[in-house]
């Protein structure tokens, strides 16, 4: 299995030993504070968590994958926690979205379509969880500080996909 750092910190600003030297936004919870003197607003938030989002559809796509399984889910709030965590930075949660958190299980099998839902509420913290192909050929996790990680069992990404992705900003870097 080939395992990757999927994140948005470009690995030119990383030690040797690995570690990420600018100061940067790292959860949901830093949207209003000030980075290099610049303010971290809601956009620059939702664009950063769509590039995740389209990085993690090509691949699913790339390799036909219809639906995916949830494991080691944790859920950390209510539904009407989750809706006033989401108010508490703007973001409306809908019904369909509340339904989706209340109704989001362990081992549940969830279609690609609604693999953004998933990945979202991972990333704005309102889950934790694994998310893997019914067959654990692919397998997504999610760490702190914005990083997830990619795991592919006999899958290449391929180097036009990394290119492409590090042009929106999202970087793959492999990870031992």
């Amino acid at each position: 299995m080939i395992k990757y750092r999927i994140t948005k910190y470009n690995p030119i600003f990383r030690n040797e030993k690995g570690c990420y030297l600018l100061k940067d936004w790292t959860s949901i919870s830093d949207i209003g504070k000030y980075y290099n003197n610049i303010q971290f607003t809601l956009e620059e938030y939702l664009k950063t968590e769509q590039e995740y989002i389209n990085f993690y559809y090509k691949i699913l796509k790339k390799f036909k994958i219809n639906h995916i399984k949830i494991y080691s889910l944790e859920k950390y709030l209510t539904p009407d926690e989750a809706m006033q965590r989401m108010q508490k930075y703007n973001i409306t949660f809908s019904e369909q979205e509340k339904n989706r958190y209340t109704n989001l299980k362990n081992k549940s099998m969830i279609p690609i379509d609604n693999f953004d839902m998933i990945f979202k509420f991972a990333m704005r913290e309102l889950i934790w969880c694994k998310i893997a192909t019914p067959n654990k050929k692919i397998i997504i996790e999610f760490g702190y500080d914005y990083y997830t990680y990619l795991s592919l069992k006999n899958l290449i990404i391929g180097e036009n996909l990394i290119k492409q992705t590090a042009s929106k900003g999202i970087f793959i870097e492999p990870f031992i």
